[in-house]
């Protein structure tokens, strides 16, 4: 999967030390006398109090630790919060992050409740199957998912433009193009895969809806691609990993 584009700093960069977790694990044996989730989120919200501590969980995969949910990171805590750990697990056989696919399941997204008439829709073949995108006009990475998604047929394709413009400062007026267009999906297409875009202007426009909408469902980074079950996947995945995706709904 290719780095996605992301979206500002996180808060932890100012005050925590990031890392992969080695030794982490090794002192939870020695943590005081264990603490209820709810104790340990108060107590790393008096410990920080400039980071929004959403949720506190024991972690179903590891014994001992804890699962801490931020509005940007998911990090790790022992029994007695007196130990905090910000940064990604990764398994040292396949490489997987399993940070990043934790994260992903706590955050899938029921595709029902998304405001689809203020994406664009593609689409393709007899469109059976379902495929949301939140993408930015800009990123070089959603420009290479386009390339992958367009050898995909039978598929309906919401696209929901999302510029992120700390990173793409023009990426906003673009959008602001495309949605007003006659066309929508043409005008998309043509613009990530020829590059070329024509002014269009309108008074109806949803780009300010689509990054709250983002903001509110933590789409931190472009592509972000949710299949129908909720499953979320960051990146320009390839076109197996997308049929695949798409697949593996149940009918």
């Amino acid at each position: 999967m290719k780095h996605p584009d992301q979206r500002g700093l996180t808060v932890f960069a100012a005050t925590l030390l990031f890392g992969v977790c080695v030794v982490f694990t090794t002192q939870l044996a020695h943590a005081k006398a264990a603490l209820s989730a709810d104790d340990i989120k108060i107590k790393l919200q008096k410990s920080f109090a400039n980071i929004k501590f959403e949720s506190v969980r024991p972690s179903p995969s590891w014994p001992g630790m804890y699962e801490v949910m931020t509005e940007s990171e998911l990090a790790y805590t022992n029994a007695d919060g007196s130990l905090l750990f910000a940064g990604h697990i990764l398994d040292t056989t396949t490489k997987e992050n399993l940070t990043n696919k934790r994260w992903n399941e706590l955050n899938r997204v029921d595709i029902k409740s998304l405001p689809l008439e203020n994406a664009i829709k593609t689409v393709k073949g007899d469109g059976q199957r379902t495929l949301v995108v939140f993408s930015d006009p800009d990123c070089p990475y959603c420009q290479e998912l386009e390339k992958e998604l367009s050898d995909i047929t039978n598929v309906t394709i919401y696209t929901f433009l999302y510029p992120l413009e700390q990173l793409h400062p023009q990426a906003r007026d673009k959008a602001n193009n495309i949605w007003c267009a006659t066309d929508r999906a043409a005008v998309w297409s043509n613009w990530m895969l020829n590059k070329t875009l024509a002014f269009s202007s309108c008074e109806q426009n949803v780009i300010a809806s689509n990054i709250e909408l983002g903001t509110k469902y933590k789409v931190m980074s472009t592509p972000t691609l949710f299949f129908m079950d909720g499953q979320r996947v960051n990146g320009a995945i390839s076109k197996d990993q997308i049929e695949a995706g798409l697949a593996a709904i149940k009918k």
